[in-house]
């Protein structure tokens, strides 16, 4: 939804009503922002208690986050979606965290401040050069981080398909909306896409083939995560450059397979 869908049928001066709209949403996400900050400056100060920080900061972080949607910056929704995973299951922030957390909201105001918006290449490149909560060591040396796109129900099979992915080298940007991942995936080019078999109303085989329609996306592999209780699928139901992952324990053989067909790595 593009903020200006908000404007009334039979407005005298749409012009300015939109202006007024741009306006009213760069004062409260730079509101948002202030309040973030200080919020971390208290953590960083071992001022007030943690827990109560931490979800003022997350609340704000989403309305930002859904503010970028509503009112044509995906860049900024792509940008806090990136910090809602930085900051997700924290149950402390060192004086590193916080000083990473401020460089999504620099990334943030920058966008703001832009009288154009960001092309689909620069969104994908400032994406990548986020910080992340899992660099493992191997990536740090090579100095390449490939990029995973998780589109899963919230769940704690989520968190563990996720740690495989991660484990084999990827960076992961976890997403429960089918919706919200077609956005996310055009801005953001990851170098992978994990699609669970059973998402929302769109199944991971429709999904699937909706990337494959989309010019900016039909050429990124595909990795199904499904199990035989989910959904029976053929090779004639997926598009090309996709492959099938099955859930339990045999999923970490499935997925170096698919990585290795896909030739991701």
């Amino acid at each position: 939804m593009l903020w200006w869908y908000f404007v009334e049928e039979g407005t005298l001066d749409e012009n300015i009503h939109l202006e007024n709209l741009r306006n009213e949403f760069l004062d409260e996400c730079n509101d948002r922002i202030e309040n973030i900050s200080k919020k971390l400056e208290n953590i960083a100060e071992n001022s007030g208690k943690f827990t109560n920080q931490i979800i003022t900061i997350r609340r704000d972080v989403h309305s930002i986050k859904g503010m970028g949607g509503s009112f044509g910056y995906p860049v900024i929704t792509a940008i806090a979606h990136r910090l809602e995973d930085f900051l997700i299951d924290r149950d402390a922030m060192d004086t590193h965290d916080v000083k990473n957390s401020y460089i999504f909201l620099d990334c943030i105001k920058l966008q703001l401040k832009r009288d154009t918006q960001a092309s689909l290449g620069e969104s994908a490149d400032i994406v990548r050069s986020l910080p992340s909560k899992f660099i493992l060591d191997d990536i740090v040396k090579s100095k390449r981080i490939v990029e995973a796109l998780s589109i899963m129900p919230k769940s704690l099979q989520q968190r563990l398909i996720n740690q495989e992915i991660r484990e084999c080298g990827f960076r992961i940007s976890n997403i429960s909306s089918s919706i919200m991942a077609i956005d996310m995936a055009v801005h953001t080019r990851p170098d992978l896409i994990v699609i669970s078999a059973l998402i929302d109303e769109i199944d991971g085989t429709e999904l699937a083939h909706i990337f494959r329609s989309i010019s900016h996306t039909k050429i990124l592999p595909i990795i199904l995560v499904t199990s035989f209780e989910d959904i029976k699928l053929s090779d004639k139901a997926l598009p090309s450059g996709v492959s099938i992952a099955r859930k339990g324990k045999d999923f970490p053989d499935d997925l170096a397979k698919c990585l290795i067909e896909l030739d991701v790595l």
